[in-house]
């Protein structure tokens, strides 16, 4: 057995079993890969890599007990690459839904992970515990800032209805620090001064993709630029202390909206997937198009399906888009993707790495397991290490 694979799993019970996509194989999703875009991505055959498991137990400092913390569900993809190892930060919940942690897995293969026995990032006795309990620190993406600092964006969630984009620091990927909300908070009424989606998630930030594996937020125009949850953007001078870009009226603009009617898969929620790619062509950004209605949206998809987009956007103005694709890349279509456990078939990616000569994309399937999918495109743009 794997040491990232599942000791026990009594929990399957829990799972919703979605019907399959009708007329989707690999050849599909292939010709969903835009001329401009990265793939197409193959499975990896040996996923699930990240399974529920009942083995292992954290004293959680809230609840005063120990907790098998990562015993129902692993949900979120974050990845980053760290002397020659790929580091996955993924959510796990116990069987009290809502209470999640941030957990840690490494690999030096990228396939076959060792998990950190405890979490990493979770609520605590802290000055965020306010944002993060009883709901708990969820899924979230990774970047580098030039200077070596890992950032890790995620939602606190505090189960008010409202969520908090917040930000956690670390030097090693291991040990981290809470930096909190990631936009100024009005002093009133607790949420950001100027309100995004109002369920503030979803951070993603453009980035630099090196051949030795890092992913290093970019600065345009003297800015770090990030998209967020229904496709606001912000901007940051420090990549921690955000800014939401607004239009005349001072409202959070969207830049990238749904396409209702049209039966598409991205017809209801959009999201961004991991940290937007820097090409000479544009801004390449992997997105989610979820909650499949197949009334309005793609009629041969699972209902609340989510699916994977790209759309490119201009280097120099990052709130403008170029180009953007017909049809999905990749979609829940396997057993472990159909199987779910919040009752939407899924394929949620988080983490894209360059590693060992491939684009490894990590992903959440089902809101249930861990997996990933690979792509081999040896012409598409990274930039060399230096």
């Amino acid at each position: 057995m794997s040491p990232g694979a599942a000791v026990s799993t009594p929990v399957a019970a829990h799972l919703h079993i979605a019907e399959p996509p009708k007329g989707v194989d690999d050849k599909t999703e292939a010709a969903g890969v835009p001329s401009w875009g990265l793939g197409p991505f193959v499975r990896c055959p040996e996923n699930p890599l990240i399974s529920p498991r009942s083995d292992t137990k954290f004293f959680c400092p809230l609840e005063k007990k120990d907790v098998a913390w990562e015993s129902k569900d692993i949900v979120g993809a974050a990845a980053a690459v760290k002397d020659g190892k790929v580091y996955w930060l993924y959510r796990a919940e116990p069987q009290v839904m809502g209470h999640s942690r941030v957990g840690l897995a490494i690999s030096e293969d990228g396939i076959h992970f060792k998990r950190n026995p405890t979490p990493v990032i979770y609520p605590d006795e802290d000055a965020f515990k306010k944002y993060e309990w009883p709901g708990g620190t969820e899924d979230g993406r990774i970047v580098m800032r030039e200077d070596g600092l890992y950032l890790y964006f995620y939602p606190a969630w505090n189960r008010s209805g409202h969520a908090w984009q917040s930000v956690a620091t670390s030097r090693d990927l291991v040990h981290w620090t809470k930096q909190g909300p990631v936009y100024a908070l009005d002093p009133k009424t607790g949420f950001a001064v100027v309100p995004t989606t109002g369920l503030e998630k979803g951070g993603t930030v453009v980035s630099r993709y090196y051949d030795d594996g890092r992913v290093v937020a970019e600065k345009i125009n003297g800015k770090y630029w990030m998209y967020t949850i229904g496709f606001n953007v912000a901007t940051s001078d420090d990549c921690i202390h955000w800014t939401p870009v607004v239009d005349a009226k001072g409202k959070a603009i969207k830049v990238l909206p749904s396409r209702s009617g049209g039966g598409k898969f991205d017809s209801n929620l959009i999201e961004p997937g991991p940290p937007p790619i820097v090409t000479p062509k544009g801004i390449l950004v992997i997105y989610h198009g979820g909650e499949n209605d197949p009334k309005v949206g793609d009629p041969n998809l699972p209902k609340r399906a989510y699916s994977g987009g790209q759309a490119l956007f201009d280097l120099k103005d990052p709130t403008k888009m170029i180009a953007r694709c017909d049809n999905y890349f990749l979609t829940p279509r396997m057993p472990y993707e159909l199987n779910s456990s919040a009752g939407a078939p899924v394929c949620f990616m988080e983490g894209l790495v360059r590693f060992k000569g491939k684009w490894l994309l990590y992903y959440e399937a089902g809101d249930y397991v861990g997996c990933m999918a690979s792509c081999d495109q040896p012409g598409f743009e990274t930039t060399t290490a230096k």
